[in-house]
């Protein structure tokens, strides 16, 4: 605006229209930074939500609830932020927990999209996410599919310095329930 008042001859006006601008610019984003605190909160007001039905093993409003979450948390974050693969195991898992195998299986290839390029392929979240996946494919009947991700979340798992001996022993539980008659050869 403040060229516009110069090419017109109005040059004296330029620093005024320069400083409204200014002003609007800076509303404009105090109001996108309140739109954007006000996203964040209700993403976490529905995580909240949802882990509060989650304690109550309602799974169908677990996922309701982290379902709205998840695109206000990709508006705030960014679909590539480590946050969004939280969130995408957290609807695996609940998906998981209510049967639904293959929405579980989609939504761990998500996690683990997002996980990959941010952690590398030796890091604990990883692991878990094969193994929960390894999980979902042994719960649909599928040991075949299972047993190379259970394979692989254990070498993961065992090559971290700093490991969960809980999430280690759940691999070995997967590998037993997938080895011929329940019996480990180690």
């Amino acid at each position: 605006l403040g060229g516009v008042a110069i090419g017109l001859g109005f040059g004296f006006l330029a620093p005024a229209w320069v400083g409204v601008l200014l002003a609007l610019v800076g509303l404009g984003i105090a109001v996108a930074s309140l739109r954007l605190e006000r996203s964040r909160a209700l993403a976490a007001a529905y995580v909240n939500m949802g882990n509060t039905y989650w304690s109550k093993g309602d799974y169908d409003q677990t996922l309701e609830y982290y379902e709205k979450a998840l695109p206000l948390q990709v508006a705030v974050l960014g679909a590539k932020h480590p946050d969004i693969g939280v969130s995408h195991r957290n609807v695996a898992l609940v998906q998981q927990q209510r049967g639904d195998y293959d929405a579980s299986i989609e939504n761990v290839g998500k996690a683990l999209a997002v996980y990959l390029p941010a952690f590398g392929e030796r890091h604990a979240t990883v692991a878990q996410c094969y193994s929960d996946a390894s999980g979902a494919y042994l719960a649909k009947g599928q040991p075949d599919r299972a047993l190379p991700l259970a394979e692989k979340a254990l070498s993961i798992q065992l090559s971290l310095p700093e490991r969960s001996d809980r999430d280690t022993a759940a691999i070995y539980t997967t590998l037993v329930g997938l080895a011929p008659g329940g019996v480990l050869a180690l």
